[in-house]
């Protein structure tokens, strides 16, 4: 108790520090519905509470409570009564450069003069900035799924030989035929980094992130629209179509869905190039090596379901078929890289750029199954329309690949210990293998179900790795704590 009966200042203000956290929280269980934000975005609020939170905890627990001053105040506070010291240095953020034996040292987001002792009060030396936590929310545009005309229609009276048949005037494409599902999509990023000594000479770094899912898909059938799955009849050598929908001869329906999903894993070592100006107070940049192991996953799925039933008097019948293509790319090597950044007064610009060098290992994975029901008589077969024996199964090879990376981040310094950040990022991943690609529309009627034997013709379609490569990019928006 203070001699005019209030409470020390650094006391008073503590229990402001649980309002920042309080209300993320409270943001993140509400869902900020009213804003229309997505699950990413309370995701990333919700890391981002629990680690205000603990540094709340902790501050309660060591006397100190961080941000409670104003770091960039013009004037400073004596400090006996705060439990906080000031330095009569410039402050670093990351400790001192090598070889400086003195106070004057520049730390890794620091700059000479506004973060001097006149502006600028701290916590002690060994309790400041080695270890630091970014959280990030993505939102980003990708490469998006490509397929061959997959749903066609026609209008209500054309002939059952044209209907949903590619190369007529009036058929018309429903599903495929280029890129399908949406290019954004959500995510989140957390890295985190300590600099074992106070040099800041060498650190530890790991990153990990992911991207919302996104998905397509088609569903329809019944009543009298005209419903089709094309195909090219390589035995008649023309364009013809399976009838889903189509009067008079079949009643059916047919949901198509496909999902693509990315994600990323890094850990490795920071190396000091240019470290905080070599002790110059003049030089405010700071050049960081960057090397270790790097781990990218992307997979797509593309899957068919139709259920079909023949009106056809004298020819009654139920078909039960699926066609499934799934595609895995799994990278991992060496993540070599170099970061520079520069600090100018309040905010820094860090400029990163990334390679990862190793082997991409594909894997393709094709499957179908139909299963016909006559007279109350069912039989599956393992083959489905575009998915039979000729291209179904387990695939899989290694890949030599190269993916780089860029990457620009704006920060802001809020307080002595938050960081308010912003960017971009571009990701580029070549020769990739996605579901979409895989799938041949040249088709032997002879291979489905029941299958011809013997086989006439040739054996269709046939498995070919079929490549392409994929990108990533997008805007981040993120805070960074210090401790």
């Amino acid at each position: 108790m203070s001699v005019d009966g209030k409470l020390p200042y650094r006391i008073r203000r503590r229990p402001t520090l649980s309002v920042g956290p309080s209300l993320l929280l409270y943001c993140c269980v509400r869902g900020w519905e009213p804003l229309g934000l997505t699950y990413w975005v309370r995701v990333s609020c919700f890391a981002m509470s629990l680690a205000l939170w603990l540094v709340c905890f902790a501050s309660i627990a060591t006397g100190q409570a961080p941000g409670t001053l104003d770091p960039y105040a013009t004037s400073s506070a004596p400090a006996a009564n705060l439990g906080w010291n000031p330095i009569a240095s410039q402050s670093r953020l990351f400790g001192a450069p090598v070889g400086v034996a003195s106070d004057r040292g520049q730390g890794f987001l620091s700059s000479a003069g506004w973060l001097s002792s006149d502006t600028f009060l701290v916590a002690p030396r060994q309790q400041q900035d080695r270890l630091w936590f970014r959280t990030e929310y993505l939102r980003w545009w990708t490469e998006r799924m490509t397929t061959p005309v997959l749903v066609t229609t026609s209008p209500s009276g054309t002939a059952r030989e044209e209907a949903g048949v590619l190369g007529f005037s009036d058929t018309d494409s429903l599903f495929g035929g280029g890129e399908i599902g949406d290019d954004t999509t959500d995510g989140l990023r957390l890295r985190a980094g300590f600099f074992p000594t106070p040099s800041a000479t060498f650190g530890i770094e790991t990153e990990y992130f992911l991207l919302g899912e996104q998905n397509a898909g088609f569903s329809g059938g019944g009543g009298d629209r005209i419903l089709a799955r094309p195909f090219f009849d390589i035995t008649q050598g023309r364009e013809t179509a399976q009838l889903i929908n189509f009067p008079a001869t079949a009643v059916g329906s047919l949901r198509i869905s496909s999902e693509s999903k990315l994600n990323s894993f890094f850990v490795g070592g920071r190396a000091s190039l240019l470290p905080t100006g070599g002790g110059s107070v003049c030089n405010h940049d700071r050049v960081d090596w960057l090397v270790g192991f790097r781990m990218i996953r992307l997979r797509d799925r593309l899957n068919f379901r139709e259920d079909v039933e023949s009106v056809v008097v004298g020819a009654e019948g139920e078909l039960d078929l699926t066609d499934t293509f799934q595609t895995r790319n799994r990278f991992s090597g060496l993540q070599l890289g170099v970061v520079h950044q520069a600090n100018l007064n309040r905010v820094f610009l860090e400029s990163m750029l990334r390679v990862a060098v190793g082997v991409n290992e594909q894997t393709v994975n094709i499957r179908g199954s139909s299963t016909l029901t006559e007279l109350g008589d069912s039989e599956t077969y393992p083959v489905g329309l575009l998915a039979v024996d000729t291209n179904s199964g387990h695939r899989q090879r290694d890949r030599f690949s190269v993916v780089p990376e860029v990457g620009v981040t704006l920060g802001a310094h809020a307080t002595s210990w938050l960081t308010v950040t912003g960017g971009y990022h571009l990701l580029y991943f070549p020769a990739v293998v996605r579901a979409g690609d895989q799938i041949e529309t040249d088709i032997n009627p002879g291979l489905l179900a029941p299958p011809d034997d013997p086989l006439v013709g040739a054996a269709r379609p046939r498995f070919e790795y079929e490549e392409t490569d994929y990108w990533a990019q997008g805007l981040t928006l993120g805070a960074q704590l210090r401790f």
